[in-house]
């Protein structure tokens, strides 16, 4: 899987058609846990279902379908995923203050919707040593969930805290301040934010709308890929 990921994200064909969030979870002795990582991954296991062993690929929050480590497979779930246009948009700026990191994000839709935000704090650049590793780059880490905003408190829902409804052709922002935890070492930490809101074709739960990777003290423009 992690040859398949490094491939595809040299690709310009589909690297700038998704953001990758790793939940390593299996087991606490692996550096690049978090009790975070764990909790998402109780919700693709559990509340969707489709996780059943290590490493799994999924998309979105509500795609009911996983992809195996062939680059081919994974293409072709982004090419059914992708939208050429989406109708919201999400952009970001970060910044450490103190011992916070300090998240300010807007949103426009084209469409009036009801949204919900998160944000996935990620770290890079994390040392663990994985007995299955066929190469020595394999056992540097990145994109390793640490934190997620607001924190997770129902594994059954992982969409998000209430953004609120957005008029169509309106924009609207927010600013958050999440603890900056001792062990992340600050330099390799970036902000994924996601914006969801209820669609059809799943029974009006939140389904990813769109979303933007910002690195630590950076900024990031809205993407509609």
């Amino acid at each position: 899987m992690a040859s398949a990921l490094r491939d595809l994200g040299k690709d310009p064909e589909y690297n700038g058609c998704y953001n990758l969030a790793v939940a390593h979870s299996r087991t606490s002795n692996d550096n690049a846990y978090s009790p975070t990582a764990r909790a998402i991954s109780y919700y693709y296991q559990y509340t969707l279902g489709i996780m059943s062993g290590y490493p799994t690929l999924t998309f979105n929050y509500q795609f009911m379908e996983k992809s195996s480590n062939n680059i081919q497979t994974i293409k072709s779930y982004i090419n059914r995923l992708k939208k050429e246009k989406q109708f919201a948009g999400i952009a970001a700026a970060t910044a450490i203050d103190g011992n916070d990191l300090v998240v300010s994000m807007t949103l426009k839709s084209n469409l009036e919707r009801q949204f919900k935000y998160n944000i996935f704090v990620l770290e890079d650049n994390i040392y663990s040593f994985q007995t299955n590793a066929s190469e020595d780059w394999m056992h540097t880490h990145n994109d390793a969930i640490r934190f997620y905003y607001p924190e997770l408190t129902n594994y059954d829902d992982i969409s998000g805290g209430e953004w609120g409804n957005v008029k169509a052709g309106s924009t609207t922002s927010k600013t958050v301040r999440i603890p900056l935890n001792t062990k992340w070492v600050r330099e390799n930490i970036k902000a994924l934010v996601v914006i969801s809101s209820p669609d059809g074709e799943y029974g009006n739960k939140f389904e990813v709308v769109n979303t933007v990777l910002c690195p630590v003290n950076g900024c990031a423009e809205f993407e509609y890929k």
